[in-house]
């Protein structure tokens, strides 16, 4: 950047440590990993303070805590701070960075940028054909990947199930129902599902479930005997 500006000859870069002097002034800009934070504890300017930290690539980080450790100790001496975040957004709602974006707090601005944003000479005819490729056979990673669209519902085994009422004339279709039971009971969980699988379809329906925690084996009996029995033609169910 310095040379594309013509302005190399005003700075001084060192790479152990790594940072980067402006001369005029002596300000300089750190760079450090954080893959250790406490190690950055010790950081403090011989003159002035840190005045604007950024973390790039905030996702990576490990929780907030994290950060707050970062910043509690480049964020010392001085009465006026800027700091930047900048990341892609993670593909669960419920990821830590996600929930932060969220802070309404006053001193706080949020930018949002897509490749639909930028110049198409900055990114090339290449990019943008993957882009609509992606788009055309699988919208959620296209939202995700191109549009930073948080597209995850926190901890989903599977990303392709319809919720749905199913009706009475696809249940009565349904000759073949299975099974399924995990034993649980203090802490795990006793699970118990009933559902058909469509084999022609490659689709599997889930028409009923049991999960709860210190049901003995005559409870658990009892409500599978219970949901068996009933028959409930324009339930919501789940299909895979």
């Amino acid at each position: 950047m310095g040379n594309a500006l013509g302005l190399s000859h005003k700075f001084k870069t060192t790479t152990s440590p790594l940072e980067i002097t402006y001369k005029p002034t002596g300000q300089k800009i750190y760079f450090r990993g954080a893959d250790k934070p406490l190690k950055i504890k010790s950081i403090k300017p011989q003159k002035g303070y840190i005045g604007i930290t950024w973390f790039e690539e905030l996702d990576q980080f490990n929780g907030a805590e994290e950060v707050r450790n970062i910043l509690q100790s480049a964020n010392r001496g001085g009465d006026k701070y800027w700091n930047f975040y900048s990341y892609n957004p993670p593909k669960s709602r419920d990821n830590w960075v996600n929930i932060e974006a969220l802070d309404e707090s006053e001193d706080t601005i949020r930018h949002h940028s897509t490749y639909l944003t930028m110049p198409k000479e900055w990114l090339g005819e290449q990019f943008i054909f993957e882009a609509k490729k992606l788009e055309a056979r699988n919208i959620a990673s296209y939202e995700h990947e191109y549009l930073g669209i948080a597209t995850g519902t926190g901890g989903a085994v599977f990303d392709n199930i319809v919720e749905r009422t199913i009706t009475s004339d696809e249940m009565s279709r349904f000759d073949r129902l299975k099974f399924g039971i995990d034993f649980g009971f203090a802490v795990d969980p006793f699970a118990w599902g009933k559902m058909h699988y469509d084999k022609k379809n490659r689709t599997l329906y889930i028409l009923d479930e049991i999960y709860e925690i210190k049901l003995s084996n005559r409870q658990a009996a009892e409500k599978m005997n219970t949901a068996d029995e009933i028959v409930q033609p324009e339930r919501k169910s789940s299909a895979v």
